[in-house]
């Protein structure tokens, strides 16, 4: 795993989770971090349609100032547990392997109605 850092120091971070322990510790985050992820959309789709109750709005459930601290404080955890900085499911599921490759990719990802 590399480390990247948010600091514009070169100091090296270190990890609170052993290195030998990542993979498993960046798929339970991962899955509990989908969990959120879906919870605040519906929070968010919910507050869109004013279907949210005010006490619901009056801590601002589902609103953006809310999923920006809620992002912010995954990569505080990041980097206090793995010493990076960065998507955790790049990670386990770099890009590459899903973005088309060549024309070739193309044409397969909009005959299969996978929107490259």
């Amino acid at each position: 795993m590399n480390n990247q850092s948010l600091s514009t120091s070169d100091k090296e971070l270190s990890a609170i989770v052993p290195e030998d322990k990542h993979s498993a510790v960046v798929a339970l985050l991962i899955a509990e971090r989908a969990h959120a992820s879906t919870w605040w959309t519906i929070l968010n789709e919910m507050r869109f349609r004013n279907l949210l109750p005010d006490w619901a709005l009056k801590m601002g459930a589902g609103s953006h100032p809310s999923y920006d601290k809620w992002d912010a404080d995954c990569r505080a955890s990041n980097l206090a547990m793995l010493a990076y900085d960065g998507n955790l499911n790049a990670l386990i599921y770099p890009c590459s392997e899903f973005a088309p490759q060549n024309a070739q990719s193309e044409i397969v990802a909009r005959d299969s109605e996978v929107q490259p």
